[in-house]
Formats: C-alpha cells, sequence, structure tokens
C-alpha cells in the first residue's frame, strides 16, 4: 500500500492561470516516450498521480449552466502549457478537465462550461465510499493497474492505432445519476473525483486505449454511503469523437 508523510495542499487548490485550449494542444503535443513524466511531480517523488477532484464550487457553477435540461461530460486529457517534456515540477503536468455540455449543444468554446480538475496528492488507502454505478472493488482495481503500469508502458495505455486519447464522454444516464446525486448532497459539500485507471496495457499497440477516467460524486468526506457514486462505462475519443 502506498504511503507518504502529510502535506499541505493548500496552494494546489489555486486557480490556474492558463487556458484549457492550451493544455489540450500541450497534451497532443507530447512524445509518446515523455508521457510517463507527465504523472509525477516532486510533491510526491516516485508516485504516479491518480487522483484530481473538481471542487464544489466548479461542480455547482458547471451543473447550474446547464439549465436543467440533460446533458454530456467530457474529460479532456491536458497538460500544463509550461511544462518541459521530460522533467517534473512541484505538481504533475498533467491536468485534465471536464467540459459539460447539453444533448446535441457542445459548446464551440473548449473554455465554456469547461473546469480543470485539482491535483490531489492522496495514498490509496484514502479512497473510501459505496459504490453504486460500478463495483467499488472494479474501480480501485483500475486504479491499482494504473498504478502498477511500468513507466515504459504508459504510452500503451493512452495511445491506440487511430491516435492519442483525446477525451472520454459520459453520456446523459451517467450526468443524470450525477445531478441526481449532487442534488442530495448539503450545498457546498459535493465534489467531483477523477480516478486514472487502466486494464493491463497491450504492448503491441492493437487495441482501443487501456487507460480509463473514473469519476466519483461525493460529500467530500466519502463515507456517506448514500451519497456516493462511480461511473467508468464512458467513450473513448478517437473513434468515438
Amino acid at each position: 500500500m502506498i504511503s507518504h508523510p502529510s502535506k499541505n495542499t493548500n496552494k494546489l487548490e489555486q486557480e490556474l492561470t492558463f487556458s484549457k485550449t492550451e493544455a489540450f494542444a500541450k497534451w497532443l503535443d507530447c512524445s509518446d516516450n515523455d508521457l510517463k513524466d507527465l504523472f509525477y511531480g516532486e510533491l510526491l517523488p516516485g508516485i504516479r498521480a491518480f487522483k484530481f477532484t473538481l471542487n464544489s464550487k466548479k461542480l455547482t457553477e458547471m451543473i447550474n449552466s446547464l439549465q436543467n435540461a440533460p446533458f454530456y461530460i467530457r474529460v479532456y486529457m491536458g497538460a500544463n502549457p509550461n511544462a518541459v517534456f521530460g522533467t517534473s515540477g512541484e505538481q504533475p503536468a498533467f491536468k485534465p478537465f471536464t467540459q459539460a455540455y447539453n444533448s446535441g449543444n457542445l459548446p464551440p468554446d473548449m473554455e465554456q462550461n469547461s473546469y480543470f480538475f485539482e491535483y490531489v496528492p492522496v495514498e490509496l488507502s484514502e479512497i473510501h465510499g459505496n459504490v453504486q454505478q460500478i463495483p467499488r472493488d472494479t474501480a480501485m482495481l483500475l486504479v491499482q493497474n494504473w498504478l502498477d503500469v511500468d513507466d515504459d508502458k504508459i504510452k500503451y495505455t493512452l495511445n491506440s492505432p487511430e491516435g492519442r486519447l483525446r477525451f472520454y464522454s459520459f453520456g446523459i444516464e451517467d450526468t443524470s445519476s450525477i445531478k441526481r446525486v449532487f442534488e442530495h448532497i448539503k450545498p457546498g459539500d459535493a465534489v467531483l473525483n477523477l480516478y486514472l485507471g487502466c486494464y493491463p496495457p497491450d504492448s503491441n499497440g492493437d487495441q482501443i486505449f487501456t487507460f480509463r477516467t473514473i469519476l466519483q460524486i461525493t460529500n467530500g468526506t466519502g463515507i456517506s454511503p448514500n451519497e456516493d457514486a462511480w461511473f467508468e462505462f464512458s467513450n473513448p475519443c478517437p473513434p468515438l469523437c
């Protein structure tokens, strides 16, 4: 089990100053061999990043922007535009972000209804919560797979014959459940966690991405059995763009 000394994470909660468009372009520009370095930072040396959070304020803004209509969520891959490939900074350079949009109404601007997830330097043993959409054991197995993948095989989890992973889309069925759970959590307490996971990578690159994005909506403490929901069944781009 992973362990690490306690860290003060207040500085991690500051708003990022670069754009989602720049972060997305930086992700696509990264070479296959440098992908592995995006997931490490000096805060937790040697521990690959696996958890990111959309705080209550951002989550509330995102859901309120949708005017109670059915909606989709895209989880985009991104990288700090200021990152120097092949090196690591204080935080991991990987910067995923989410964009929410109504059915058939994808915003033309990647910045609209779009929010960065914040990196959370936690250990696997701190993950709690009841599971409704996928079994908790399945979610944790995917996360552990991600942590166990050798650095030189990370590129195989994020690429397919059709190109580099760009985003995952969560459909109306998932987002309706997310909104339903959100509405039953005390205002100001709901957060959306993004966990990184994968299935064992295909070193031949012959199959679709083995990397997975796992969403969890929770009351922030992760211990209320009726207020947590996990989602993994999403569509990758490419090919489903």
